[in-house]
């Protein structure tokens, strides 16, 4: 049996010859639980590891025939060990995100014997009152760790499925955490420029392991920023500190102890920093920074606000509850979807705000209209718009996803313009059906869906033709939510049928619209360049 599992024909092997062999094994899943370094890369020598007692029987990454790597031990692997692994196709983390949980346990405790120990000082509990509900709470608090591992997993699997595409992104962030943040790549075993070249060519990105460090650095930058910021002290805020908590602590007798907490803000930064980056990415505050000259604390006030408005959480949950009824690749592209449109409502509320970002404000004024025209924005779809959702909706279900869950997700694309119907709504007092229904009919007639998709798809090829691409998106749901604002300014009598109404609006102004169809008529037989687009734009305003 030993010689069917280890593929070998010999007889006997002495200790180190065996160990060796184990490593070498083909299996789904090597747990190491030791204490030393047993793989290292090829390119180190033994002398470089710094562990001489397991010498003999180290292999390298490349050598290793298993599946999954997972790390109960420190320093199992070289860090180089890890990326050559992960180069031939696998899947591993890095100690310190698979040992996250016991950091993450011990800060728990703590924090919740600070709780408790006030509790007992304010005379609200006995120390045996406390030793008893600190026993029962073992279990509420391993579920809220393994939570937070489960999340930063997915996160970093999200991430890694992009890789290659966003490697330009993902080097820009490097480079800003090398700058900003402390970041020294060749401690980090992270890849030089020449090697980047190198990947770029291949279409390859960053690997797992070296995303699980751009991560760890991502998270300590966006805490430390949220800590000097007002945001922990933000009310709305609140429910991060709540929610760090095992459920038998959320009540209400333990509430004004909780608000009391000497490290509340330090709580809520963290709490914050971690679901934003693990829900988001590693790239998410970095990229807004760029596209809206927006800082952190506000990128993350805008996100809350976005979260909240699109009922995100509740999305995510429905996705991650799917479990392995649908294919991965599958729940990924879902999840993608709606990144993409929080990561715009995000930027939407930044571009849009008058002075500072009330996160509970924003919600209260938005969600409701959201909410309204979600459940009704089919309807009002023009052109290829109802095609590209009914398309989606079928590709979903035949995957075996949810027929709810599948009709909210193809809408995703049509919502990116939820927030520019509801503000039009808000500031000129109208329904937002009817706005909903004169900004798709323009918007169809113009083909403006079409236009914002070309943008959408333009490569860019340097940072600024980024910014270019994020800012001609933005004007052309600007413009035509500036146009269906005018057409229900001008005196409609009959609101049966606006979108008749809207067709007639455009041929009162023939030229103008001739003039715009024939720019359209033009970009769909060229190659489309940034200055065509400010030509086109320019025109449509």
């Amino acid at each position: 049996q030993m010689q069917k599992i280890l593929e070998t024909k010999q007889d006997s092997m002495l200790p180190n010859e065996l160990m060796k062999a184990i490593l070498t094994m083909k299996v789904d899943l090597f747990f190491n639980g030791g204490i030393g370094t047993f793989v290292k890369a090829a390119s180190e020598r033994n002398s470089e590891v710094g562990d001489r007692a397991n010498d003999a029987i180290r292999i390298n990454g490349s050598d290793l025939n298993v599946k999954v790597v997972s790390e109960g031990g420190n320093l199992g692997f070289t860090q180089l060990a890890r990326i050559e692994y992960a180069k031939k196709g696998g899947i591993i983390n890095t100690d310190a995100i698979d040992n996250s949980a016991g950091v993450n346990c011990s800060d728990n405790e703590v924090n919740i014997k600070i709780l408790l120990n006030t509790v007992v000082s304010g005379g609200d509990m006995t120390e045996k009152q406390r030793n008893e509900l600190l026993s029962s709470m073992t279990s509420d608090v391993a579920e809220l760790v393994l939570t937070n591992n489960i999340k930063q997993n997915e996160a970093l699997t999200l991430t890694e499925f992009q890789a290659g595409a966003n490697l330009k992104m993902h080097i820009s962030l490097l480079r800003d955490l090398e700058r900003s943040a402390g970041l020294d790549s060749a401690v980090e075993f992270l890849p030089t420029a020449d090697e980047l070249s190198a990947r770029a060519v291949a279409g390859q990105g960053f690997t797992r392991p070296e995303i699980a460090v751009l991560m760890a650095y991502t998270k300590i930058q966006l805490k430390k920023q949220l800590l000097i910021s007002q945001v922990p002290d933000d009310q709305f805020v609140n429910f991060a500190l709540i929610n760090y908590f095992p459920k038998a602590l959320q009540d209400k007798a333990y509430s004004k102890y909780m608000q009391k907490h000497r490290l509340k803000r330090a709580i809520i930064a963290t709490q914050l920093s971690n679901s934003i980056i693990n829900e988001m990415g590693i790239n998410f505050i970095q990229r807004l920074e760029e596209e809206s000259g927006s800082n952190s604390p506000d990128i993350a006030c805008a996100y809350l606000a976005a979260r909240e408005v699109f009922d995100a959480y509740d999305l995510r949950m429905q996705i991650k509850n799917l479990g392995c009824n649908v294919d991965m690749a599958v729940q990924v592209s879902m999840l993608q979807d709606l990144n993409r449109l929080i990561r715009r409502g995000t930027r939407w509320f930044l571009r849009n705000r008058s002075g500072k970002l009330d996160i509970a404000n924003m919600i209260k004024q938005y969600q409701p209209l959201v909410y309204e025209l979600q459940s009704n924005i089919d309807m009002y779809l023009h052109d290829t718009r109802n095609e590209k959702l009914v398309s989606e909706r079928k590709r979903l279900i035949s995957a075996a996803v949810p027929e709810e869950l599948a009709k909210r997700v193809s809408r995703f694309n049509a919502m990116f313009a939820a927030l520019d119907i509801a503000k039009a709504a808000i500031d000129n007092k109208f329904n937002i059906l009817e706005v909903a229904q004169v900004y798709f009919a323009i918007g169809g007639k113009l083909k403006l869906g079409w236009f914002g998709e070309m943008i959408n798809k333009q490569p860019v090829a340097n940072h600024w033709e980024a910014l270019a691409r994020a800012a001609f998106r933005d004007d052309v749901d600007r413009q035509q939510r500036h146009l269906a604002v005018n057409i229900l300014k001008s005196n409609i009598e009959n609101k049966d049928d606006l979108m008749h109404y809207a067709e007639n609006w455009l041929a009162q102004r023939k030229d103008l619209f001739a003039r715009w169809e024939f720019f359209v008529e033009e970009l769909k037989t060229v190659t489309p360049e940034f200055t065509m687009f400010a030509v086109a734009l320019r025109e449509l305003l």
